[in-house]
Formats: C-alpha cells, sequence, structure tokens
C-alpha cells in the first residue's frame, strides 16, 4: 500500500497489488518507506535480486516458434504455414525433446508440454517475421548483428534526426566511470553548494541517463551515498534527496496511476488556470505575443535567446542542467498557455494542460538522454503546476532565466 491520499486513485491490478497512491508530499513519501530500505540496499547486494539459475535449459534459442498458437497464425499477419510445414516442426520438436532427456522419462522442454501453447503473439511463430519489430531477436540472430550501434542508426525504427551524443556513452562500465570520477573530485561532497548553477553542469552527477535504462544500479548508487553520509560527507544528505526522495517519488506516481503522465493527474487549479488563459486568448484578450510553433521550439527558434540556447544544448548533448530545464519547461508553459483553443476543444475541461504536457514531453522524450522516464515526467508536469500550490491569482508559477 502506498498509504496517504495523494495523487493515487487506489486500485487493484490483475495481480493483486493494491496501490492507494501517493502522499501530498515527496517528503512524506521517503519518511514512509525509509524502513524498507536499507532491507532493499541489503538483498540487492547479497544478490537476492537476481535471476535464479535456470532448471531447464533450452538448448535452441527459436524455441518460442513453438510457442504461439500457430492455427490462428494467418489472422495475426505471419502468413499461412501448410499441414506438411506444421507436422515438420512438430516432429523437429519431438526430435528437439528426445536428444534432451532420456527415453523413459517425460520431455521437460516447454515446446513439448502443451500448457505452454499460446504464451506468444502468433506472429512470433513465423521465422520470416521482421525482427525486431514483429517479434524478438532469437540469441543467435542477435548475435549474428557485427556492429549493433551502427544497426541501431540504421535501423527504419530510429529517428534519424536527432544526432547522436559523442560525449555520452551509454555501457554500465563507463556509467560507472562518470560516477568514480565525479566522486574523485569532490562531486557528492560539494553537490549541496554547486547542484543549483547551471553553469556548472558537472557539479551533478550526471547519472540519471544511466540509471533510467538499468546500465547502472540504483541500488549501489544508494548505498554508496548512505556510505558518504555515514563518513559525514557534507553533500551526501542533498544527494540523497534528490536520487531517493524526488526520484522514487517519481517512480511511484507513475506505478500508481495509468494516467500518469495526462491532464488527468494534474491539479485541477492549474488546468483551470490554463483553459482560462486559452479562453482569453480566444477572445483576443491573451498576451499578444506570438506563441512558438513545434518546430520553433524543436531548433530553438522562437527568438528568446536563452530558451533557445538551451533547446540547442539540449539537442546536441542529450543533457539540460536540472535548474536550467526548469526555466525551459516552465518558459514554454506560460508560452504555450496563450495559443486560442481550437475548434476540438469544446467540452474538455483539461484541452490546453493536454497540450502543454504533450509539447514538453515529445520534446523532452525525443532529445534527452534520459526521457522515457519517471523522473522526466514528474519534472515536466512540476513545470505544469504538479505537487506545487497555486502562485498569485491561481496561476502557475515562473521561473526566469537568472
Amino acid at each position: 500500500s502506498g498509504g496517504g491520499s495523494g495523487s493515487g486513485s487506489g486500485s487493484e491490478d490483475e495481480g493483486g497489488i493494491r496501490y492507494d497512491g501517493l502522499p501530498h508530499k515527496a517528503y512524506v513519501w521517503q519518511r514512509q518507506t525509509e524502513k524498507f530500505r536499507a532491507g532493499h540496499l541489503r538483498a540487492a547486494a547479497a544478490g537476492h535480486f537476481d535471476a535464479p539459475e535456470l532448471s531447464v535449459r533450452i538448448e535452441r534459442d527459436d524455441s518460442f516458434f513453438f510457442f504461439a498458437p500457430r492455427e490462428n497464425h494467418s489472422e495475426n499477419g505471419g502468413g499461412e504455414h501448410n499441414a506438411g510445414e506444421e507436422e515438420g516442426r512438430a516432429d523437429d520438436a519431438a526430435a528437439a525433446g528426445a536428444k534432451s532427456s532420456p527415453s523413459s522419462s517425460p520431455s521437460l522442454l516447454p515446446e513439448d508440454d502443451p500448457s505452454f501453447s499460446g504464451l506468444f503473439p502468433a506472429s512470433w511463430s513465423d521465422p520470416a517475421s521482421a525482427s525486431p519489430g514483429v517479434r524478438p531477436w532469437t540469441a543467435s540472430e542477435l548475435s549474428a548483428v557485427p556492429d549493433l550501434k551502427s544497426w541501431a542508426a540504421s535501423w527504419p525504427g530510429s529517428d534519424s534526426a536527432v544526432p547522436p551524443c559523442p560525449q555520452t556513452d551509454g555501457s554500465g562500465a563507463a556509467g560507472m566511470a562518470r560516477w568514480s570520477e565525479w566522486n574523485s573530485r569532490g562531486g557528492m561532497r560539494q553537490y549541496a553548494r554547486r547542484r543549483n548553477d547551471p553553469r556548472q553542469p558537472r557539479a551533478s552527477s550526471r547519472m540519471s541517463c544511466y540509471l533510467n535504462v538499468g546500465a547502472v544500479s540504483i541500488f549501489r548508487l544508494v548505498a554508496e551515498t548512505k556510505a558518504a553520509q555515514a563518513k559525514g560527507c557534507g553533500g551526501a544528505d542533498k544527494f540523497e534527496e534528490e536520487i531517493v526522495k524526488w526520484r522514487e517519488y517519481s517512480y511511484a506516481h507513475c506505478f500508481s496511476r495509468g494516467d500518469y503522465d495526462a491532464a488527468s493527474a494534474m491539479p485541477p487549479w492549474a488546468a483551470r488556470y490554463l483553459d482560462g488563459c486559452g479562453e482569453r486568448a480566444s477572445r483576443g484578450l491573451g498576451a499578444g505575443t506570438a506563441v512558438p510553433t513545434l518546430s520553433q521550439l524543436e531548433e530553438g527558434r522562437t527568438g528568446d535567446e536563452t530558451w533557445d540556447a538551451m533547446q540547442r544544448y539540449l539537442v546536441s548533448t542529450g543533457e539540460l542542467h536540472n535548474n536550467a530545464r526548469m526555466t525551459w519547461g516552465k518558459t514554454a508553459v506560460h508560452w504555450l498557455k496563450d495559443a486560442p483553443l481550437q475548434d476540438d476543444d469544446d467540452g474538455n475541461s483539461s484541452a490546453v494542460m493536454s497540450r502543454v504536457l504533450r509539447v514538453l514531453i515529445l520534446l523532452n522524450d525525443r532529445y534527452a538522454l534520459d526521457g522515457l522516464s519517471p523522473p522526466s515526467y514528474a519534472g515536466l508536469m512540476w513545470c505544469a503546476g504538479w505537487t506545487e500550490k497555486p502562485a498569485a491569482g491561481g496561476s502557475i508559477g515562473a521561473k526566469p532565466a537568472s
């Protein structure tokens, strides 16, 4: 149970997990969950979260072909198979089972167990299906790719318009090297004093992109942070607040509700304020300034020198200092709020909020190395009023560049 009556709605999923939502404040979340944290860190260090050893090893790496309901295969776009082909596959499965277990013992292979039938989508049973795209790679297909980085850059599903970020190697080893280097030059010790200065981008650890994709273990970083606290490291308390309180709170928010990045998850006062701005703009009573288009925002051509510099930096490096990103986000919110309502906004009480969030999330997810993650969504939503109190006149607070 999440405890408290915050942004969650209280629901029970198919697995029987009950989650009652979040407290209204992140520090309450941290305080309520701290009693579990030490045990989690010990369990991670002891390997209790590691995958167990396999009790049955499948010799062939394409066995998921056998698990799909091939009788419905043609209906799911995977192509048709004739009876002889099906019999041949059954013979292959039987042969594999015979090689893997003594004749006096039943086969332990999943393809010989009817309970596994239909485990995967029908389209996965066809080796000719596109992988990746329709079905996952087999181990042999993956190992046959000579250069995954080059393959990813040329894959039709990749966004080739976004340039690579040469300053960041995505491996776990590179992530831990960045962490070790940051600590060795006093990054954690000076964190509380230097973290808010966007002119010092390396004053922060820059570990979020590694944490969010699992390249570096959050358990390891939190354990080392707590060890630094025990040694009296001056900035460790503030770093723990960021990496535990705010980061975990964002994950808990996304876990607790399916609309975690939607207008319905935002405070009603913030949605009312933005809708009011849109209505005034529709009557010609707005700020009177041109609202930047999406392409102007993406390309850093809004005419605001500071904002444009931040956007260009984000596009070229995939990073933006957290303090700068708050200014970047809030500035965009206050620009977009002055767009007139659109024809399809009638009856939508959160139309402007929805539009604002879509733009912020698109910009961040497309260009930020730490996009597509709960901490990013929480930061963007904060720019539009999430977890905040109304400013003067019920407005969303601004954060001008300094």
